[in-house]
């Protein structure tokens, strides 16, 4: 009889505790499965955004083979429409080469900076300020680029970002301090690297500064 009566009440205290609880955790395991659900959702949205990114990247890609006139406006949606993929960061960088191609600076220069602003590729984002800085110096903006490149962390670009110091002071009619600039892009140069053009420019230097004191 106690066995029994020990069994009621652990029944009692169950059945009180499902009175009190039962619903919030009905409710809590709703929750849980509407969640899931949605995050399965979410998960295969994504996985079909990057997939139609892809191939619009591709179909880009066989535009730029191919010599059609689509290509900047097929790159320029890339980056709208799917701004938050690796792909527009590529489409940006082809747009901005297309640009470059026909003198468009301005609109090379957009592009350009839109992937240092969007993009969280390390990479790219370096890539990109390297080539912006190139057609900055085509605009005859050394002095702006100076200033851009005096607030970036060169990471493993020592030798890009010095040599494009040494050609905007050089530009600016800065010799000695272009001089400086193009040794120290020398001296981080890798082995692997082609110096040859750095070396050229040391030499430029050197021989117009001998050609100003005789």
């Amino acid at each position: 009889m106690e066995h029994l009566q020990h069994e009621e009440e652990q029944l009692e205290r169950v059945r009180q505790w499902w009175e009190k609880n039962g619903k919030a955790l009905i409710a809590g395991v709703i929750v849980a499965i509407i969640a899931a659900l949605g995050a399965q959702y979410w998960l295969k949205e994504q996985r079909n955004y990057n997939e139609t990114a892809s191939v619009e990247y591709s179909r880009l890609l066989q535009a730029i083979e191919a010599g059609d006139e689509s290509a900047p406006g097929l790159a320029e949606r890339i980056s709208q429409d799917y701004g938050d993929t690796v792909y527009a960061s590529y489409a940006a960088l082809l747009r901005a080469r297309m640009a470059v191609e026909n003198k468009q600076w301005p609109v090379a220069a957009n592009q350009l900076q839109w992937l240092i602003d969007n993009s969280d590729e390390s990479g790219l984002i370096h890539l990109a300020r390297i080539r912006l800085a190139r057609v900055m110096l085509e605009q005859g903006q050394a002095e702006a680029l100076l200033d851009m490149l005096a607030e970036v962390e060169a990471e493993v670009f020592v030798t890009d970002y010095a040599e494009l110091r040494g050609d905007a002071y050089f530009e600016l009619g800065k010799p000695d301090k272009a001089r400086e600039a193009y040794t120290e892009a020398l001296a981080a140069a890798s082995l692997q690297r082609n110096t040859r053009l750095l070396q050229i420019k040391l030499d430029d230097l050197a021989v117009g500064a001998k050609d100003t004191a005789q």
